[in-house]
């Protein structure tokens, strides 16, 4: 069976947002490095002690990457590379809350647990998803994202510190990671200067976007060949009726004296509650079938 356009379009989407994560889990891996004169005025952390710091991440890194592939083959590529984003996202953004050397440590331990298992979990969705001759081409795009999270990262961190401070690295760092929890950052655009409204305006269509990529893809995991086309189009129906009535309704409350205030505060939770949403009700999700492959061996 021959794989038609959409299918081929699908899979290259996919390899971009894996790309993405990866290069999320380069980004959150740099933030001590580059942050580490601002949180040593908060902290005291010698030499010896940033590079224990260092070897807590890539011991444990250098674990989880043995034992994560054990645990993507037995949990799944979605499940299992959903849970362990949001692992290393809530680790990385453990860090802003460290009080101590110590509690700096932890961070980096459970960063590192997180992390080890991103490339085992890259790898094997490359495996359901490409064909034999585009692997290494989907490959490169994936191993691409570490450069992109390495070279994004300094001064995206030095950004923040400037604006705000070290704790806010690890904040974003953490929110950052493919894109639901990006949305609720446009609450504050009302309580911010212009120039950082606009930095949430981006963070919060950056996540928009991610999201819209995640949405996409569920009608070919969980629906029959046959029916995908249909559900993909209700998918979006809702999203168009959806923009109409939430525009109708800000438009209300706007020319009523509410304010944006109750408007940003909406758009913040919709992304959240649609991704809990979608927990409950999506148990089970097929991966992509080996038949629809085959045709382009």
């Amino acid at each position: 069976m021959l794989v038609n356009a959409s299918g081929k379009s699908l899979r290259w989407r996919i390899a971009l947002l894996i790309g993405a994560a990866i290069a999320i889990s380069y980004f959150d891996r740099q933030t001590l490095s580059v942050a580490i004169s601002a949180i040593q005025r908060e902290i005291p952390i010698s030499n010896t002690q940033f590079s224990q710091l260092q070897a807590c991440f890539l011991i444990a890194y250098a674990v989880m990457y043995a034992g994560g592939g054990k645990l993507i083959d037995s949990l799944g590529t979605r499940t299992g590379f959903t849970l362990i984003m949001i692992w290393w996202s809530l680790a990385s953004a453990s860090h802003g809350l460290a009080r101590s050397f110590g509690m700096l440590a932890g961070s980096r331990v459970l960063l590192g647990a997180g992390e080890g298992g991103g490339f085992p979990a890259a790898t094997k969705a490359i495996s359901e998803w490409f064909p034999t001759r585009e692997r290494a081409t989907a490959m490169g795009i994936v191993n691409a994202g570490t450069a992109i999270g390495a070279v994004i990262a300094p001064p995206a961190i030095a950004l923040i510190i400037a604006g705000l401070n070290w704790r806010w690295v690890f904040f974003f760092s953490g929110t950052i990671g493919a894109s639901a929890a990006l949305m609720p950052w446009i609450l504050f655009i009302t309580h911010v200067p212009v120039h950082w409204a606009i930095v949430l305006f981006s963070l919060a269509f950056f996540g928009q976007q991610s999201w819209s990529t995640l949405v996409m893809i569920l009608p070919a995991d969980l629906f029959p060949h046959r029916v995908v086309g249909s559900v993909a189009g209700l998918v979006g129906f809702g999203g168009a009726m959806g923009g109409a009535v939430f525009g109708l309704v800000a438009g209300y409350l706007l020319d009523h004296g509410f304010g944006y205030g109750p408007v940003f505060l909406a758009v913040s939770t919709f992304h959240l509650a649609a991704f809990f949403i979608i927990l409950l009700c999506v148990r089970n999700v097929a991966p992509m079938r080996v038949e629809a492959l085959k045709g382009t061996l």
